[in-house]
């Protein structure tokens, strides 16, 4: 797991220095609002580099505020690169066996990063935008 960790850090390293470069919807105010996209870039790193792990994106909702929130599950121990956009929490999430705000965010669905992929590129970024900025993430962490 400490590879997946490694990779998950990396990757939000990435997007706190390249967030106006990235072009993926929110990320330019990374980690705010930003957690659907940088969810479906982690998910989808991950499943490619350990396809024999179980890889999943969670969508969690509130209802009091109603907000969402998404963040990734290897073999259901928690990666959440966004969840120091809460006051709640300072830092990332990195290995967590259970989320610190899982009383406020009640799991709504739990899908396959490959499942997640399909509805992400139907309902927010096309996979012909997608692909390109996907491939460049992929190349700047080629060495993780």
């Amino acid at each position: 797991m400490k590879k997946i960790e490694l990779l998950a850090k990396n990757v939000r390293a990435l997007f706190e220095k390249e967030k106006e470069a990235i072009r993926l919807p929110f990320s330019y105010s990374f980690p705010k609002n930003s957690c659907e996209s940088t969810s479906c870039i982690l998910a989808l790193l991950l499943m490619e580099k350990y396809p024999e792990r179980t890889v999943e994106v969670v969508h969690g909702k509130s209802n009091y505020p109603c907000e969402h929130h998404f963040w990734v599950e290897v073999d259901n121990i928690i990666y959440d690169i966004t969840a120091d956009q809460f006051d709640e929490i300072k830092f990332p999430i990195y290995g967590y066996k259970k989320h610190p705000m899982a009383d406020h965010f009640i799991p709504i669905e739990r899908d396959f990063a490959s499942v997640f992929l399909l509805k992400y590129t139907k309902n927010v970024m096309e996979m012909e935008k997608l692909n390109p900025i996907y491939e460049r993430i992929k190349s700047a962490l080629k060495n993780v």
